[in-house]
């Protein structure tokens, strides 16, 4: 019996370890896992040869196999590389002393660009400067951007600097993704058809598109409306040319659904990083509203609310204040079109109210995001009249226009951020997705409860909102 016992222990012991190992397994690839709209799975792998793109079913996929001829991947590719220049080239020279008299070398690693240097850096609004040699090097790893001086310049010092950056290599990201997904579902059928012995197109056929017809003429005028196109551009040519888009988006998505549920094992690896758009907030000082202990994380809204999107997010934003000013060190910048009257009207009403009383600015964003629309000025006498202070007052400062300089410095210090469309909720450096998911962080919020000492109760929060925005 004793035996039988330290045998059932044993085998208990195994069978935890095991299913330990495997939980370990199953974090690591969640982890590395890529989100990307395909009902194929990816990760992320790093590869060592720096040469290799991505490794689907086992093959291994070089940059050539997957930029191939693409023209929309080539711009995309050399007008990140002309950022990448331009930023780095500009840094070289924040990093050059005046007393320098000889030439000093600027190591890119990136390929040549396509343009004269002069052009790609006045695009950028960068000046040439006699003082510095570029020297293009092959790419030896995907952190590090350039070097100067015996410094060195990373990528993510790149992507933090202007959210345009971020943006643009998105953009590459996503046309890349678009073209391997294509690639490997190409690759399974291929590979399994020659595995029954048929071609092809006769595989397809034969165990996915199951001999289906085409799309019909009311499926046609659907996706037409959907793309916008009116009714009295659908002649019989257009149809025709819009069915053959469909037919061919319906095969795309029922190759890639047959593909992930009966031919892919393993998930696509990629040796290049998932966009992050981030945002290096520099220190505007009491130029910027804000409440709650600047050492706490801080939480950015950028924009207004009369955008679209603006409204809801404001409110999250305030919300978020109310429930955990504590917590979380919360800032407001103005951003809109500089040739937005009615925008830079409510801003500067909004100042006048601040310097009458900071906790009343916040009653005034409010009560502007709640009357939603655009902005006029029954409006903001109505949101002023709403909060505490004296609106004669209010009057006198709004009609002087005493705050013209402060929200130039708001639209300049968003302007330098990169920032061309509102609104933006930013968390720590990261900018968040969307207004929704603001709205559901308000919601979980509420649920989120604090444990431990002071110091315990910052790090504990601080943590469980990390994870909440994915950043853990």
């Amino acid at each position: 019996m004793k035996r039988i016992f330290i045998l059932c222990l044993v085998q208990i012991l195994i069978s935890s370890c095991t299913s330990e190992k495997r939980d370990s397994a199953r974090v690591q690839a969640d982890q590395s896992k890529i989100n990307f709209d395909s009902q194929l799975d990816y990760a992320k792998k790093d590869f060592k040869d720096m040469k290799v793109a991505a490794q689907v079913d086992g093959e291994k996929l070089s940059w050539e196999q997957l930029r191939g001829s693409d023209p929309a991947l080539k711009e995309l590719n050399e007008r990140l590389n002309e950022q990448a220049l331009a930023f780095s080239y500009a840094w070289a020279q924040h990093l050059q002393t005046e007393e320098e008299e000889k030439k000093s070398t600027l190591n890119f690693f990136g390929p040549p660009v396509q343009k004269e240097l002069e052009d790609v850096l006045g695009k950028q609004n960068v000046s040439m400067s006699e003082g510095i040699e570029v020297s293009y090097k092959e790419a030896t790893d995907y952190d590090k951007l350039a070097e100067f001086a015996n410094k060195t310049l990373q990528w993510s010092d790149f992507f933090k600097a202007n959210i345009n950056h971020s943006k643009t290599y998105e953009k590459l990201f996503s046309q890349q993704m678009r073209r391997l997904n294509g690639m490997a579902i190409r690759r399974y059928i291929l590979k399994a058809s020659k595995k029954e012995k048929l071609g092809m197109e006769e595989y397809i056929q034969k165990n996915i598109l199951n001999s289906e017809g085409e799309a019909g003429e009311e499926e046609i005028r659907a996706f037409a409306k959907e793309k916008g196109i009116s009714e009295s551009d659908l002649d019989e040519q257009m149809i025709k040319r819009l069915g053959a888009i469909v037919n061919q988006n319906s095969r795309d998505q029922k190759m890639e659904a047959y593909v992930a549920k009966n031919l892919q094992q393993d998930p696509i690896l990629i040796g290049f990083p998932a966009p992050e758009l981030k945002i290096q907030a520099g220190n505007l000082g009491d130029s910027v509203p804000q409440w709650g202990d600047k050492k706490n994380p801080n939480l950015m809204f950028i924009g207004h609310w009369s955008c679209e999107d603006c409204p809801e997010t404001l409110q999250s934003f305030l919300q978020s204040k109310e429930k955990w000013k504590d917590e979380v060190h919360g800032s407001f910048v103005y951003s809109f079109p500089e040739s937005d009257r009615l925008s830079r009207m409510g801003a500067e009403a909004g100042f006048c109210v601040e310097s009458l009383s900071s906790d009343s600015f916040w009653s005034f964003l409010a009560s502007m995001a709640d009357q939603g629309g655009e902005v006029d000025e029954n409006k903001i006498n109505s949101a002023v009249k709403a909060t505490s202070v004296d609106f004669d007052k209010f009057r006198a400062c709004f009609l002087k226009r005493q705050f013209q300089q402060k929200v130039d410095t708001h639209l300049a210090y968003a302007k330098k951020m990169g920032i061309t469309s509102a609104p933006l909720m930013v968390f720590q450096g990261q900018v968040l997705p969307t207004p929704t998911d603001m709205r559901l962080l308000t919601d979980r919020l509420k649920n989120l409860t604090q444990s431990g000492g002071a110091e315990g109760e910052k790090k504990g929060f601080f943590s469980r909102i990390k994870a909440f925005f994915g950043l853990s």
